[in-house]
């Protein structure tokens, strides 16, 4: 649904597609993060977030979708996932 609101059409700017994405999409993607540990080491999960987080990153950023996921965390101005999730097991 984001990524449809996210058109040209509808013009939602950067700074509010990022708070979107900090308000809705981060709580989500690290929710029980501390728990689900064992399972989001494995490579097949990481890879999931990341096409999650570089999907979103895209749209806050306005750029081409041939760019590498490091490069649209630049871009958008978001920190990696990763270390996001390490943030947050930090503060349990």
């Amino acid at each position: 649904m984001l990524g449809r609101s996210a058109n040209l059409q509808w013009d939602l700017g950067n700074k509010t597609l990022k708070t979107v994405y900090e308000g809705a999409l981060i709580p989500l993607l690290t929710y029980r993060a501390p728990v689900r540990e064992e399972t989001a080491a494995k490579q097949k999960n990481k890879c999931m977030l990341q096409r999650v987080q570089r999907l979103i990153n895209i749209k806050i950023a306005k750029t081409y979708r041939t760019i590498s996921f490091e490069d649209s965390c630049v871009m958008a101005g978001v920190p990696h996932i990763g270390l996001v999730k390490r943030k947050r097991r930090a503060n349990i």
